[in-house]
């Protein structure tokens, strides 16, 4: 699966969660009782997995 929908669950909702609904870093951690660390990390891979997708899809359309 491509895209958002092929992201796991709690990289998902993390980007969700920030990307969508606009909330801080703080209210993301409270949200869903994980670490700061671990929210900052999940945004991170979840926007390295949708620029590696994005990326994979240009090559394959040329």
């Amino acid at each position: 699966m491509n895209g958002i929908g092929g992201l796991p669950s709690q990289y998902r909702e993390a980007m969700w969660l920030r990307y969508v609904k606009e909330l801080s870093y703080i209210e993301i951690t409270r949200e869903l009782g994980v670490p700061m660390g671990t929210v900052k990390t999940w945004l991170c891979r979840g926007r390295r997995h949708l620029r590696d997708t994005s990326i994979r899809q240009l090559l394959w359309a040329m």
